[in-house]
């Protein structure tokens, strides 16, 4: 459609706008909405939405693509970051238990050579005479 067609139709548009008498704006409004200017522009307004339409179809699937690769990204990475963590707890547990059996062992074994010893010495004074 000309730029031409279309000021031609504003041109109208505003003398019947500024149309004193109601009946006579009515037919002029009549008049410029049943013209073929006017279809051919309602035409073209159609076409231009059914594209955005379509543009928008595209647009919003496509973010609920993306979304949906995020969504699983992030489940996947979670996963993942889970499995590490429980790796390291159970390093750790395993390295809290292994000093604790040491240190249980060493109490033991101190006990054990305190004991030893004192018998020992003990051993030596009961021989010497000292204590009975």
């Amino acid at each position: 459609m000309d730029s031409s067609k279309i000021n031609e139709l504003k041109k109208q548009m505003e003398l019947a706008l500024n149309e004193p008498k109601k009946d006579e704006q009515r037919k002029m409004v009549q008049e410029i909405m049943n013209s073929p200017e006017m279809y051919q522009f309602k035409k073209g307004i159609q076409k231009l939405w059914e594209c955005v339409t379509e543009f928008i179809k595209i647009l919003i699937e496509a973010i609920r693509k993306i979304t949906r690769a995020i969504k699983k990204y992030q489940r996947s990475n979670s996963f993942k970051r889970q499995r590490i963590k429980h790796k390291r707890r159970v390093l750790k547990m395993a390295n809290r238990k292994k000093r604790k059996l040491k240190k249980a062992i060493n109490k033991r074994a101190k006990k054990f050579e305190k004991d030893r010893v004192t018998a020992a010495w003990r051993n030596i004074f009961v021989k010497r005479g000292i204590l009975k």
